[in-house]
């Protein structure tokens, strides 16, 4: 949890990825929301250099990026729901102002609010989805995530969040 010393010491591991350095009161205001670095941070530990993610305050700007195709080696693109994601693909979805949003598009760069989850596990069989998220309930979370009649994640099926693309990891 964000609001434990422990859990503020990590969200400021997590915000150096951008270099930022919030203190432990900053970190539990939602001006400070750490979901976005947190994706940063774990690719980044996973080997991904600024060549193949950008990173980001706001999961918008990676989105952006892998959408436009901005650096030069980039580990992402951008593919709409409904699809099939695999494991080490990023799921997003708009949310707050924009939630309704439905066209990839619209999205801008660092303005849109999202949420976005790595995918750790696809069992198409039980129609699930696993996926690991930062600042939910104030901490990392993994997700179960149904799948849609077609058997592919949609932005109806789960109401918690309108999935909009997936960020098809390349390097798989």
């Amino acid at each position: 949890m964000e609001a434990t010393p422990l859990g503020c010491q990590m969200v400021q591991r997590y915000w150096g990825i951008v270099g930022e350095a919030p203190d432990c009161t900053q970190v539990t205001q939602p001006s400070w929301a750490w979901s976005a670095v947190f994706i940063s941070w774990v690719l980044r530990k996973a080997g991904l250099d600024e060549r193949q993610f950008l990173t980001g305050q706001s999961h918008s700007m990676y989105v952006v990026d892998a959408r436009d195709g901005i650096l030069p080696r980039p580990a992402f693109h951008i593919e709409p729901v409904p699809a099939l994601p695999r494991p080490g693909d990023i799921i997003c979805a708009p949310r707050g102002r924009d939630k309704f949003l439905d066209d990839i598009a619209e999205i801008g760069f660092g303005t849109t609010p999202m949420h976005c989850d790595i995918v750790v596990s696809v069992d198409p069989a039980a129609r699930l989805v696993k996926a690991i998220g930062g600042n939910v309930q104030q901490s990392v979370s993994m997700d179960e995530i149904e799948l849609g009649d077609s058997g592919k994640l949609d932005g109806v099926t789960n109401s918690h969040l309108p999935w909009l693309l997936i960020m098809r990891n390349d390097l798989q």
